[in-house]
C-alpha cells in the first residue's frame, strides 16, 4: 500500500498506511496509531478480527496490555501454557526449536491464536526477541469473558481461526506429499544402489555399504512409521502387576511407552495393549530407554492379533485425515 491511499473496509473503517501495516481509522487517527497508547487500530488490521464491528474491537482493545521485550529476552518457552495472545507491532521475534530458528515474526503479527482461544494446548517453539520489541497482549480468561459479552464477535473469530487452520492444513498437506514422494524417491535410488553393489566383486568397503543401505531402507518402510494416539483413540499398555501405562508412539513394530520403571535395554518385556474394545497380548524387547519412557521393539503377532492390531492403527490415522 503506497502513501495517499485511503482503504474502506466492510463495516465502514478506513485504512491509512501507517508503516509496516494498514492501520485503520473509524474513531482512531493517524495520532493515535502511531503513539502506541492503544493496540485497536492493529486489530482491525489482522485477519483474525475481520468482519468485527470496529465499536467491539475498541472494547476488545481495552482488555490488551502492552509488553516490551529487551533484545534477547524471551516471550515465552517450549512447553508453557499457550494462555495468551500476543500481537507483536514492533521488533522481531524468532521461535526456535532448540537452536534452530523455525520462523522470524515481523510486525504487524499475532502470536499464540490457538492458545488463546483453545484450552490445554503448549508452546511448541520458544520465542525470542531478535531486537528491542513491542507487544500487546490479552489472556484467554479474558479474551473469552469478552466472547461472553460479545457472542457476534467471538462467533466472527472463530470463523476466522477456522479459516487460518484450514489453510495451514492445505499448506501441511502439501508439504507432506512432497516428503513422500522425495521418501519414495530415495528408497527406490537406495534399493538400486544396494543391488548394485550386491553385482559388484567384493572389497573391504562394499559390506559397510551394503549394510547401511539395508539399514535405511528397512528404517523407512511403512510398518515402522510411528503415529501419537490421538485423544479420541487413548491406548495404554497393562503390565504384568496391572499397573497402566500411556503410549506415546505406536507403530506396526514398536511402542513407545511412558514409564518410571527401571527397566534394562535388551531384556524381554510383556503386557497386554488396552484401548475400547481391544485387549491384545504383546511382547517385544526393550530396545531404549529415556528419562520416564521406553522403547519396545515388538514380537510378531499372532495373525488373529495382528489384524485388529492393523485395525486400530488404521483408523487413529484417518483422524489424521480432513474430509
Amino acid at each position: 500500500m503506497t502513501d495517499g491511499f485511503v482503504l474502506v473496509y466492510k463495516n465502514g473503517a478506513t485504512a491509512i498506511n501507517c508503516g509496516q501495516m494498514r492501520c485503520v481509522s473509524a474513531t482512531y487517527d493517524w495520532e493515535e496509531c502511531m503513539s502506541g497508547t492503544t493496540v485497536t487500530p492493529y486489530l482491525l488490521g489482522l485477519h483474525l478480527f475481520e468482519g468485527v464491528e470496529s465499536e467491539s474491537l475498541a472494547s476488545l482493545g481495552t482488555r490488551f496490555e502492552r509488553v516490551r521485550l529487551e533484545e534477547g529476552a524471551c516471550l515465552f518457552e517450549r512447553g508453557q501454557a499457550a494462555n495468551e495472545l500476543y500481537v507483536l507491532v514492533d521488533g522481531q521475534i524468532d521461535l526456535l526449536e532448540g537452536t534452530k530458528v523455525r520462523a522470524s515474526i515481523r510486525p504487524v503479527s499475532p502470536l499464540g491464536e490457538m492458545g488463546a482461544l483453545t484450552a490445554g494446548l503448549k508452546r511448541n517453539t520458544t520465542a525470542r526477541a531478535v531486537a528491542a520489541c513491542e507487544l500487546w497482549k490479552i489472556s484467554r480468561g479474558d479474551l473469552l469473558s469478552y466472547i461472553d459479552v460479545e457472542p457476534e464477535a467471538g462467533a466472527r473469530m472463530l470463523h476466522n481461526l477456522l479459516g487460518i487452520i484450514s489453510d495451514k492444513v492445505t499448506r501441511d498437506g502439501m508439504r507432506i506429499e512432497q516428503m513422500r514422494h522425495n521418501l519414495i524417491r530415495t528408497q527406490k535410488a537406495m534399493k538400486m544402489l544396494r543391488d548394485e553393489v550386491l553385482s559388484q566383486p567384493e572389497t573391504q568397503l562394499s559390506d559397510a555399504f551394503h549394510d547401511t543401505l539395508e539399514a535405511l531402507i528397512s528404517h523407512n518402510r511403512r510398518v515402522n512409521y510411528a503415529l501419537a494416539p490421538p485423544a479420541a483413540m487413548p491406548v495404554v499398555v497393562r503390565g504384568e502387576g496391572r499397573e497402566e501405562h500411556s503410549i506415546l508412539r505406536i507403530s506396526r513394530t514398536r511402542l513407545v511407552v511412558q514409564t518410571e520403571l527401571p527397566i534394562e535395554v535388551g531384556l524381554p518385556w510383556s503386557g497386554v495393549l488396552v484401548a475400547a474394545n481391544l485387549e491384545l497380548p504383546v511382547s517385544g524387547t526393550v530396545a531404549h530407554t529415556g528419562e520416564g519412557t521406553m522403547e519396545i521393539e515388538l514380537d510378531l503377532l499372532m495373525a488373529e492379533y495382528a489384524d485388529a492390531f492393523e485395525d486400530y492403527l488404521t483408523q487413529a490415522q484417518l483422524l489424521d485425515l480432513v474430509v
